[in-house]
């Protein structure tokens, strides 16, 4: 399978899309890294799943190029169209690499820093048609979304859309995790830590 992060920051919150492309940009990056076979199935499949509408993504994303090779230009259309036009094809570059013999994990922390259209783009996916083989995980600080905020209006409707989801609120780790920890990570008994 494939796993993806991105993160979003406080500095780039008009940056159209800046987590999804961080994340993708991790998926297409170990993509490079396989066999000239490997990646022969890869521009197969994407142009295959995308089509000539890939131009859109390669604006966002110009390493895919290295994989699909240059591309042509698309014609100018209406903004509203555009918008619809780009949003199915997010979808249809997600289902790509969403397949059974090779899930997608998409992991986007500080989802509360998120722009509006990563928002738009992310609640579009998930009250779409249902993508089978994707995993999205949200992380995001609670203490900063209040009603009003972006995220959870965006929340809100996909619980009322039904979009299933689950919930983890995580507290403060206690010195007990954090020894735990420690002993992992350094191969330590529990009476090397405690000093």
């Amino acid at each position: 399978g494939y796993y993806g992060t991105g993160k979003y920051d406080p500095f780039h919150r008009n940056t159209p899309y800046a987590g999804l492309i961080e994340a993708f940009r991790g998926v297409i990056k170990k993509i490079l890294g396989e066999s000239p076979e490997g990646l022969g199935y890869w521009k197969d499949c994407i142009l295959g799943g995308v089509g000539r509408h890939i131009q859109m993504v390669i604006d966002f994303l110009p390493e895919l190029e290295c994989i699909v090779g240059v591309q042509p230009s698309l014609p100018e259309a209406m903004p509203d169209k555009t918008e619809k036009r780009f949003l199915n094809t997010c979808v249809e570059f997600l289902r790509v690499f969403a397949r059974k013999e090779h899930p997608l994990v998409l992991f986007l922390d500080d989802l509360q820093w998120a722009d509006s259209a990563s928002l738009t783009l992310i609640e579009y996916v998930l009250c779409g048609a249902p993508l089978e083989h994707v995993f999205f995980i949200g992380a995001f600080r609670d203490n900063e979304v209040n009603g009003s905020h972006p995220l959870a209006v965006t929340l809100e409707r996909l619980r009322s859309k039904a979009v299933p989801a689950g919930v983890l609120v995580l507290g403060p780790l206690g010195v007990e995790h954090i020894r735990q920890a420690i002993v992992a990570s350094l191969s330590k008994n529990v009476m090397e830590v405690q000093r």
